[in-house]
């Protein structure tokens, strides 16, 4: 069941890291990984800062692409942190 749930929150992060689609405000979509990852960290609170960086867009940087990478890094860490068993 783990490797499940680790599959689908990859899934999710990676889509919406590198779609051209994420690239606005559906970041959003990334909360419940965002949720998760607190469950097993609570230092992922941090990581709400990190959305605030979606302002950016108004300089012209896509600021939300960094949250999604943030969400990316937690799920692999947290992924090689607790190593599914096969």
């Amino acid at each position: 069941m783990a490797r499940i749930r680790y599959a689908i929150l990859a899934a999710l992060t990676v889509n919406l890291t590198f779609t051209p689609y994420a690239n606005d405000s559906h970041y959003v979509l990334l909360l419940p990984v965002w949720l998760w990852l607190i469950q097993h960290n609570r230092l992922w609170l941090l990581a709400w800062g990190l959305s605030w960086l979606v302002l950016l867009r108004l300089v012209g940087f896509p600021g939300e692409v960094l949250f999604a990478l943030a969400m990316l890094a937690g799920v692999i860490v947290t992924w090689l942190r607790e190593k599914p068993q096969t």
